[in-house]
């Protein structure tokens, strides 16, 4: 009984009991609110809805309580244009609720660019200069010609392709470059050095 009237009548003791349930009060209290506000417990899974259009996969994102957003699109001539190839955290991931997904669809069709003047130039000049605006698919057909590795001309899909047409970036280009081989050249000129003409722009690749 001594000890409970010291206690109580001790203002050293009163105050530390007053910190320590002020304390615990407000750790309960900040506990509550980062389990609200972070949605403890509340995850959902990211679906998969790789193939769909993004009409079509609105409704998963919806059901799922799931933001999303168009960031990025490649082209895949194997995959239906305007399909979606990738989600970024990807399907069956757990998220919280309303978290953005992030998705990459399918182009409808390849990127264009204006092919270089590449004639006259070194081999290794032309390549870099198609390099430069992303042209990838690069052949190599050897000419005879009595220069070494001189770039003559260019082709795509059997025809001679001028500086200043547009084609896709994929497109498989063919350079024509000289061997290096003795000819005669009056032959090589006829064959190979036309006049100059007009550009004229390949727009097959569109049909």
């Amino acid at each position: 009984m001594k000890i409970w009237n010291f206690l109580k009548n001790n203002i050293f003791v009163k105050n530390i009991f007053f910190a320590i349930l002020v304390s615990i009060v407000l750790f309960s209290g900040l506990k509550w609110w980062l389990n609200k506000y972070t949605r403890h417990g509340q995850a959902v899974v990211v679906p998969d809805v790789k193939g769909l259009s993004v009409l079509e996969a609105a409704a998963f994102f919806n059901n799922s309580n799931l933001r999303y957003e168009v960031v990025d699109s490649v082209y895949n001539k194997g995959v239906k244009p305007g399909s979606i190839i990738e989600t970024v955290p990807t399907a069956g991931t757990k998220v919280k609720e309303q978290r953005n997904i992030y998705i990459t669809i399918n182009a409808y069709s390849s990127r264009t660019s204006i092919i270089p003047d590449v004639k006259d130039q070194s081999l290794r000049q032309a390549i870099a200069k198609l390099n430069a605006v992303e042209f990838k698919n690069i052949q190599i057909k050897r000419i005879p010609a009595p220069w070494k590795d001189l770039v003559i001309g260019l082709e795509h899909k059997g025809r001679k392709v001028n500086a200043g047409e547009r084609l896709p970036l994929d497109s498989k280009l063919i350079l024509l470059v000289s061997d290096g081989g003795s000819q005669d050249m009056e032959d090589f000129y006829e064959n190979f050095i036309v006049p100059n003409s007009d550009v004229s722009v390949d727009e097959s690749w569109l049909n």
